[in-house]
């Protein structure tokens, strides 16, 4: 909790279908992963199986934990996914220490993540 102003890292994982103008998921995280597991792992599960391409907002991310990463990395097998930044230094420097900064999409606007999406 930062001292000054009363906020917390608590997670918050905000998970929006859309069906125009193409099916997809929006998954806004805020926060940090480090505070929310079950929760986390709930979203992808949920927005996975539904089999539509997926936005995953980062930009209100203030730490991304390995369980982020191995959701990320399985969700982009599974479907089409498109990360929005700006990546948080923390959840950045681990995309560069695992190698796999490189096998993302990541736009700086939701606006352009979503003319990525397939037709």
């Amino acid at each position: 909790m930062d001292p000054d102003t009363g906020a917390t890292d608590a997670l918050v994982v905000l998970d929006v279908p859309f069906q125009r103008p193409r099916p997809h998921h929006v998954l806004t995280l805020r926060g940090s992963t480090a505070c929310g597991d079950a929760e986390l792992e709930a979203a992808f599960d949920r927005v996975t199986r539904a089999g539509v391409p997926l936005i995953v907002d980062l930009a209100g991310l203030v730490f991304g934990s390995e369980l982020l990463l191995g959701l990320l990395l399985a969700a982009r097998h599974t479907t089409t996914l498109i990360l929005v930044g700006p990546v948080c230094g923390s959840f950045q420097r681990r995309l560069r220490t695992t190698g796999t900064l490189h096998v993302f999409d990541v736009r700086p606007t939701l606006t352009e993540a979503l003319t990525l999406l397939p037709c």
